[in-house]
């Protein structure tokens, strides 16, 4: 028994030694590279909520221009998507949002114009 615990007292702090101290991750720079997929998919939900018809609406893989301010985080987009009319129709339509993410990793909608 007293064996045991001596070992548990060994790998305990071998443990400890060894992974070092905690550090605190560093937070990612806002780049079109870190976080302009996740802008573009916020927006995406965005325009479908002002959709009649959002489960017809198809996007691209990229968007045609998106642009971030690295001082407040704020991603501008433009793009054209196709979605389904009041008619059934399926038509070609732009969209332009400006997309904010916060330290907390959440998403606000500052601007978005579905054209």
């Amino acid at each position: 028994m007293l064996l045991s615990f001596v070992i548990l007292v060994v790998v305990s702090f071998a443990y400890g030694w060894f992974s070092g101290p905690a550090v605190p991750p560093t937070p990612k720079v806002c780049t079109v590279e870190n976080f302009g997929t996740d802008a573009y998919i916020m927006a995406q939900f965005e325009v479908k909520d002002r959709l009649n018809d959002p489960g017809s609406a198809r996007f691209s893989h990229r968007p045609d221009q998106i642009n971030v301010d690295t001082e407040t985080c704020v991603f501008s987009i433009r793009t054209e998507f196709f979605a389904k009319n009041g008619f059934g129709g399926r038509i070609r339509s732009v969209f332009v949002a400006r997309m904010m993410r916060h330290e907390d990793d959440s998403w606000s909608t500052l601007y978005l114009d579905v054209q």
